[in-house]
């Protein structure tokens, strides 16, 4: 992962995310929002922010901070762990 700094609303520009747990939390974080009939924009609301910053997010183009990962698991009403966990059945099961 290559820090390209960041702009002070708790995300850093990111070039190759490639931590298991923000690829976790991207995914599940748009499984969940959409589980709940809410949209990009929906979220963004609920967050203060807008549709394009959750785009951005689920899109993988940020590194979210642990404050932002708190926002926007309780922006979704799940616990961290839950908007972190890995899902992926296949890298889960052992051989």
């Amino acid at each position: 992962m290559i820090n390209r700094g960041g702009n002070g609303d708790g995300r850093e520009r990111v070039e190759n995310v490639s931590c298991k747990t923000w690829d976790n939390m991207r995914a599940n974080m748009k499984a969940i929002r959409t589980s709940k009939n809410l949209t990009q924009a929906d979220l963004g609301e609920r967050m203060n922010r807008g549709r394009v910053f959750v785009t951005e997010l689920e899109n993988g183009r940020y590194c979210p901070t642990l404050a932002l990962v708190e926002l926007v698991a309780n922006a979704l009403e799940v616990p961290v762990p839950t908007l972190i966990a890995d899902t992926d059945k296949k890298s889960s099961k052992k051989k």
